[in-house]
């Protein structure tokens, strides 16, 4: 999920002309135990997909975790996706707390379009984004 996040982001914000090339990347993310090795096969298939894409003109200068309670940054991050997540995955609507506040307030604030995107139908030449609000559509991978 992180290397399709990574790569798929970098592709869309160089097609649309919002990041000038060369550029450097560093990467940081929440975190969680034991994840040395994935970390470590991530870093090498994205410094591999950068350099076939890009040649140098796009470089991963790092991979890193972050344990949350240190980045702001890293703790806003993880409020989107909780909300987003919840949005998505909460199914007993009887009950309406301030999480479900909070998450209707992050979804119609950022008026996400939720797409639907088959697994099989992703490759380079078919994830362009047609929407006018391209930076508040969420692809469901299925």
């Amino acid at each position: 999920m992180y290397y399709q996040l990574i790569h798929l982001g970098v592709d869309h914000e160089v097609n649309t002309h919002r990041i000038d090339l060369p550029r450097q990347i560093l990467y940081q993310k929440d975190e969680e135990t034991g994840e040395a090795y994935q970390l470590t096969q991530l870093e090498e298939r994205l410094d591999e997909r950068l350099h076939r894409k890009y040649a140098s003109r796009v470089l991963l200068s790092g991979l890193t975790t972050v344990p949350s309670y240190v980045s702001p940054h890293i703790q806003i991050a993880d409020l989107f996706a909780a909300g987003i997540a919840r949005k998505l995955n909460f199914l007993n609507s009887s009950t309406h707390n301030h999480k479900d506040e909070l998450s209707d307030y992050i979804w119609d604030f950022l008026e996400i379009n939720k797409i639907k995107f088959h697994i099989n139908m992703l490759s380079d030449e078919n994830h362009q984004s047609n929407n006018e609000n391209d930076m508040s559509v969420l692809y469901i991978f299925e």
